[in-house]
């Protein structure tokens, strides 16, 4: 599950500890737009980062100024090949 929390005036995305997912070599983090991401242009997402883990709880950072309601889906995209490794609605 991927949840959006707030913690002293700050946006977080939190990842709980069920989440798991498959390695690989350039693993990052988004939100995106869209609910089933189909595709990957600048204006459709915001990264959060790189993949701290593949399993486990984590919290990224959501950068300030950002409006999280736009975002339907959290991500995690593989750079290098442009790949979809999964992703979880936003709660």
């Amino acid at each position: 599950m991927a949840t959006v929390v707030q913690h002293d005036g700050k946006q977080y995305l939190k990842f709980d500890n069920k989440f798991k997912s498959d390695n690989g070599p350039d693993l990052f983090v988004l939100l995106h737009r869209q609910a089933s991401p189909k595709q990957y242009r600048a204006s459709d997402y915001v990264s959060l980062g790189r993949l701290k883990n593949v399993a486990g709880e984590q919290v990224y950072e959501i950068p300030e100024g950002i409006d999280v309601s736009v975002f339907k889906s959290a991500v995690i995209w593989c750079r290098q090949f442009n790949a979809t490794f999964g992703f979880a609605p936003l709660s």
